[in-house]
């Protein structure tokens, strides 16, 4: 009995998860038709072009990260 009640709960979850997801595509599709949501995607104008290699150069003021080395460990 118990297995029953585990697997109706994950199988709510992930259909919850589903329709949370579906939900969110589809207000964002249907604000920009017009048709008016909650929330919408931000998109890039039409003539930006984003370099990568660009946005990697000229970072700056990034956290620095702690590296500890654990390869000669004896206890």
């Amino acid at each position: 009995m118990r297995k029953i009640s585990r697997v109706g709960v994950a199988a709510a979850l992930v259909l919850a998860g589903v329709g949370a997801w579906v939900a969110s595509t589809v207000a964002s599709t249907t604000i920009l038709a017009g048709v008016g949501a909650c929330y919408a995607r931000v998109h890039a104008p039409l003539g930006a072009v984003l370099d990568p290699s660009q946005i990697m150069t000229n970072a700056k003021d990034l956290p620095a990260a702690d590296v500890v080395d654990y390869t000669f460990v004896f206890h």
